[in-house]
């Protein structure tokens, strides 16, 4: 998120790399903008982050 927030990678990248879509990355970054960093350990009990088993 930090190299997608800093403009060293585009969220379009970032997606590509974790092989989710493009909006997710948007909705992480959105997350993290608004300090919801709680939400991407916790989705349906599981981790929706990337680096989340």
């Amino acid at each position: 998120m930090l190299s997608v927030m800093s403009g060293q990678t585009t969220s379009a990248e970032a997606a590509g790399k974790y092989g989710v879509p493009e909006e997710e990355v948007d909705t992480w970054k959105r997350q993290f903008l608004d300090g919801d960093w709680f939400a991407w350990f916790m989705q349906g009990g599981e981790g929706g982050f990337p680096f989340c088993p």
